[in-house]
């Protein structure tokens, strides 16, 4: 297997980047040569709730205007004749799992729309479980989950099942408080509301999820999942890390013909 898609990487336009030279631009120019065929942009944007910014005034987020920006650089990349395929999306946000950052016209508005529903280390605004062991992060990572997978405001479900935050060093401590019934029901949901799962290079560098997300993959592609991949580089110097991916496809049993079809090879 040959990936030749990245469907989540962040510019300089995301706060958390930090990389003037992270521009469409460069990574057009770095991935071309590596003979990919399409690439998704797809910086930070959260809708909702309006009243974020007054609540937390210090938080380092994305801001209204980026949108403004989101949107011109769709006009860009559709009037520029890239040497690739460029999309242009956004990752929008779950802040609890009855008020998701994202609408029905935002992903209509975009190419790609990533729902992550495991953004726990930011505490600020996402809601934290009651119950902090192992069992009670395994709950309340599901219940994200699938309240995501019914959502319908996103097209792929980005890194999921890796619980940041409190336990991010033992994910295997918590996904096995998940049975295998549990993870196939929720994929099986995932899948039936039309949902694409991500694999996550920027993930599966690291041994721990590695090991622990063969598992709930595997299951998904039981599940008649469909997925993407997707680097989640936030600079110039991550676009490295693909052949991870095909490992990792390997060892879940997951070929070409499970990926989605929102992806242009």
């Amino acid at each position: 297997m040959k990936i030749v898609n990245d469907y989540h990487m962040h510019t300089k336009l995301s706060p958390c980047s930090g990389d003037q030279e992270a521009t469409i631009e460069n990574f057009v120019k770095v991935l071309a040569a590596k003979g990919f065929k399409s690439i998704c942009i797809t910086d930070h944007y959260w809708t909702l709730p309006e009243n974020i910014w007054e609540n937390k005034p210090n938080f380092k987020g994305p801001f209204p205007e980026t949108l403004k920006q989101i949107l011109e650089n769709k006009k860009m990349v559709e009037s520029t004749d890239f040497p690739l395929k460029v999309l242009i999306g956004a990752e929008i946000e779950t802040y609890s799992p009855d008020c998701i950052g994202g609408t029905l016209e935002l992903k209509e508005m975009l190419d790609v729309v990533l729902l992550p529903t495991d953004h726990f280390h930011l505490t600020s605004i996402i809601q934290q479980p009651e119950d902090h062991s192992f069992a009670g992060w395994g709950k309340h990572m599901m219940k994200f989950f699938i309240a995501g997978a019914k959502s319908r405001v996103g097209h792929v479900l980005a890194h999921p099942f890796i619980p940041m935050g409190e336990h991010h060093d033992k994910p295997r401590e918590v996904l096995d408080t998940v049975s295998d019934a549990e993870f196939f029901d929720a994929l099986s949901i995932a899948n039936e509301y039309g949902n694409a799962i991500e694999i996550n290079s920027g993930c599966l560098v690291s041994p721990e999820y590695y090991e622990s997300l063969i598992r709930p993959f595997t299951i998904a592609k039981k599940a008649g999942c469909k997925f993407t991949v997707g680097s989640d580089t936030h600079r110039l110097a991550t676009l490295d890390r693909y052949d991870i991916i095909a490992q990792f496809c390997s060892e879940c049993g997951i070929t070409e013909d499970d990926f989605s079809d929102i992806m242009i090879r």
